[in-house]
Parts: structure tokens; C-alpha cells; sequence
């Protein structure tokens, strides 16, 4: 195979189903093994909803440094009013 590291290619892969699977439901065209996987995944670790009390974009002013600071600076702010905010730097992919 030849080409460039990190180039796309594509990738044709075929399934089979029987007629009457072909509902208007989505269609799952894995196979078996792969979503017996993810229906273990799914029921065994919370959703994002589920660890989190909002997700938003948060604060779109242009003046993060106004609005983001470590909690130690607002010592004055009410704590219920405070919120973590999470940056893309701070979390990697899973892998």
C-alpha cells in the first residue's frame, strides 16, 4: 500500500441482514461482537449526562480571563454559584 502517513483511504466493508431487520428503526449494520461490546460499555459506565450537572459551551465573552480562574481567586463568590469549567488542554482522546 503505498501513500502518505496519515492520509485517508477509504474503506468498503459489507454486512448482511436479513429482509425483515431492514425496518424503519436505525439500522444496526455492526457485527454481533461489536454490539455486544458496546451494550457493555454503555451499561457499564455513566454517560456524560449523568456525571455532569450542565454541559454548555460556557462563557463565549472573549474574556476568559475575567470569567475562568482557579477556584482560589472567587474566595468571596458563594460556592453554589461557581462552576469547573473543562478546555479542550485538559482532556486527551481514550484510546
Amino acid at each position: 500500500m503505498s501513500g502518505q502517513a496519515g492520509e485517508l483511504v477509504e474503506v468498503i466493508s459489507t454486512s448482511r441482514a436479513r429482509r425483515d431487520e431492514l425496518t424503519s428503526d436505525p439500522w444496526q449494520l455492526r457485527s454481533s461482537e461489536l454490539l455486544a461490546l458496546v451494550g457493555r460499555l454503555r451499561a457499564g459506565c455513566p454517560t456524560l449526562m449523568e456525571l455532569s450537572r450542565r454541559i454548555s459551551a460556557g462563557p463565549a465573552t472573549g474574556r476568559d480571563e475575567v470569567y475562568v480562574q482557579p477556584r482560589r481567586e472567587f474566595a468571596e463568590i458563594e460556592p453554589e454559584l461557581l462552576r469547573t469549567a473543562v478546555r479542550g488542554r485538559d482532556i486527551s482522546a481514550s484510546r
